[in-house]
C-alpha cells in the first residue's frame, strides 16, 4: 500500500481545527493525527520519524541516515513553525507536521529540500 500524503493532509485541511479537536474532547480521538492512523492502519511497514524519534528516547542505537533524517525533521519543523506569524495558519502546520512525523517514511527527510548538513 502507497500512502498519499497530500491525499491524506487535504483531508484533515477540509476540518474545521475545533472540529478535530472536539472529536478529542468526546474521546473519539486522542490527537488529530490519530484520524489518519485510523485511515492507514495497513502502513505499518513505513518507519516514520515519530518511530525513530521513540526509538532514540528508549536509548536504542540509530543509523547515521535516521539521525540524519531525524535532525532535518526536527529543523525544518522548528524553523516552519517560527515562520508562522498567525496563530490559525500555526496550528495548520502545526497539524501538518504531525502528520508527516507519523506518516511520511523517514526517507521523505533525507531528500535534498530538508537536508540542513552540507
Amino acid at each position: 500500500m502507497t500512502l498519499d500524503f497530500n491525499r491524506l493532509f487535504q483531508f484533515c485541511k477540509g476540518l474545521d481545527f475545533d472540529e478535530l479537536h472536539c472529536y478529542m474532547d468526546l474521546g473519539v480521538v486522542s490527537s488529530p493525527v490519530m484520524t489518519f492512523q485510523i485511515a492507514v492502519q495497513n502502513s505499518a511497514s513505513i518507519v516514520s520519524i515519530n518511530d525513530i524519534r521513540d526509538r532514540y528516547y528508549r536509548g536504542e542505537r540509530l543509523r547515521r541516515e535516521e539521525l540524519l533524517a531525524l535532525f532535518n525533521y526536527e529543523t525544518y519543523r522548528l524553523s516552519s513553525l517560527n515562520q508562522e506569524a498567525d496563530e490559525r495558519k500555526f496550528h495548520e502546520k502545526y497539524l501538518e507536521l504531525q502528520v508527516m512525523a507519523n506518516l511520511s517514511p523517514y526517507e521523505e527527510f533525507l531528500k535534498e529540500e530538508y537536508n540542513t548538513v552540507r
